[in-house]
């Protein structure tokens, strides 16, 4: 994660001093997944009165979701090769509905649905723009979502936001509504880039240099989600002049 980062900070800045560069899981967005992570936890809160979910029925709705897209790329294998094709909709998990667990200590509310595809989806604005990635569907005990009594934002996010931003230990994240966590994640992010950000496409240096980088992330990662390395190298690409010469 952070060593991930600090591979991608030396490809931006010291590129033409490294031949090849593995990155593993890297944190590039520090200063967004880290807050925006905790997503779920402020929707949980607003919407529920709780402070994350309950753990067997998170688990539970995300093993219907893995089975349910498991087979879309052609292999049943227990897992997901392409996420982002991944459609299952938390409802189909609510008590009652066909398919559904039939024991209401695993299967879904409305409200808890409306909770799991909120966090599936990630942060918006009021008027619907998408702020971060969500969890991807499938993915199995992710950070400070569970349990309902006692989750909490990660670390990487609401501490930031606390001492960083708030410049108080004894600020409540609780306090933070779903309309106001946008402003919320803005001002983290303008405040805490300039000393986490990773994330610049101008690989240049590395490039001419004849510099190689190797990224992998897992599909389920519990801590970072995956997808916004997607949107990085959609970035790059865009950066670098089109997939070929990236």
């Amino acid at each position: 994660s952070d060593g991930g980062r600090e591979g991608h900070e030396m490809a931006q800045r010291f590129g033409d001093q490294f031949d090849g560069i593995v990155s593993i899981s890297p944190a590039i967005h520090w200063d967004r997944w880290g807050f925006s992570g905790g997503w779920g936890n402020y929707v949980a809160n607003q919407e529920l009165g709780q402070n994350g979910l309950d753990p067997v029925k998170f688990q539970d709705v995300n093993q219907r979701a893995l089975e349910a897209c498991d087979p879309i790329d052609g292999i049943a294998d227990g897992m997901i090769q392409e996420t982002r094709r991944c459609k299952y909709d938390a409802r189909q998990a609510v008590c009652g509905q066909p398919g559904a667990s039939t024991g209401p200590a695993r299967c879904l509310t409305p409200a808890e649905a409306g909770v799991v595809n909120k966090i599936w989806d990630g942060p918006r604005t009021a008027s619907g723009k998408k702020l971060w990635v969500g969890w991807e569907r499938g993915t199995q005990g992710v950070i400070g979502i569970t349990p309902a009594a006692t989750g909490s934002p990660n670390l990487f996010g609401e501490q930031i936001n606390r001492y960083w931003v708030h410049t108080d230990p004894l600020f409540n994240w609780r306090s933070i509504s779903e309309e106001e966590f946008a402003d919320e994640q803005r001002t983290l992010t303008r405040r805490f880039s300039q000393f986490i950000g990773s994330d610049s496409p101008n690989l240049r240096k590395f490039k001419r240099s004849g510099g190689k980088m190797i990224v992998s992330y897992g599909n389920l990662d519990q801590v970072i989600p995956p997808n916004g390395h997607y949107n990085y190298m959609q970035r790059l690409f865009r950066e670098m002049g089109g997939l070929r010469k990236a």
